[in-house]
């Protein structure tokens, strides 16, 4: 391969990265920063879903959805100052970003919450 092929390689590399670190953002311990995390796979949305990362499908969309449904749950372990704020902020961030899990996901949306809400209750 040449040089604009390894340029290429790279830059999907280096994209991929960037978005495993916005997935990984949402399940940080202070919700504040899944908030900032969130607002990107927001404006991820307005990539069609052809043109993007290849890694920008179902299978991350599905740990997105499985991110956020934990994380939507209060706990003794929040680090945030304002905690309760905190947890309100992440909440109104979640929905549109799930409202777009949801047209992606369709079918494996609903077995992913049934999921994550099952794991939530044991």
């Amino acid at each position: 391969p040449g040089p604009r092929a390894k340029e290429d390689a790279s830059r999907r590399l280096v994209t991929a990265q960037v978005w495993e670190l916005a997935l990984e953002s949402c399940g940080h311990a202070r919700r504040l920063v899944g908030v900032a995390a969130l607002d990107a796979w927001l404006d991820l949305q307005d990539v069609a879903v052809a043109a993007r990362h290849p890694d920008l499908g179902a299978p991350a969309f599905s740990r997105l959805l499985e991110i956020i449904v934990g994380r939507c749950e209060a706990d003794e372990t929040d680090v945030d100052e304002d905690a309760e704020d905190a947890l309100m902020q992440f909440r109104e961030a979640a929905a549109d970003v799930l409202v777009a899990t949801y047209f992606l996901l369709r079918e494996a949306y609903v077995t992913g919450v049934a999921g994550a809400l099952t794991r939530a209750f044991e």
